[in-house]
């Protein structure tokens, strides 16, 4: 699986970090893409991905 963090504004203690879930995305194929985060003050997660030019690729690519 692949891992995008989207993390601009956040802050240590968010309990999104504190998952670990790096240490289990090898379980899953890189078919997948996982996008956590909370983008930043002004592009609002998910608003913003659209434009963001890797999340374009993986949607090109055929991830889900």
């Amino acid at each position: 699986m692949i891992l995008y963090n989207v993390f601009n504004i956040n802050y240590s203690n968010d309990p999104i970090l504190n998952l670990n879930i790096e240490k289990y995305k090898h379980l899953i194929s890189d078919e997948y893409v996982l996008i956590v985060g909370l983008g930043n003050f002004t592009n609002k997660f998910p608003y913003f991905l659209h434009q963001d030019s890797k999340v374009i690729q993986w949607k090109k690519e055929g991830k889900k």
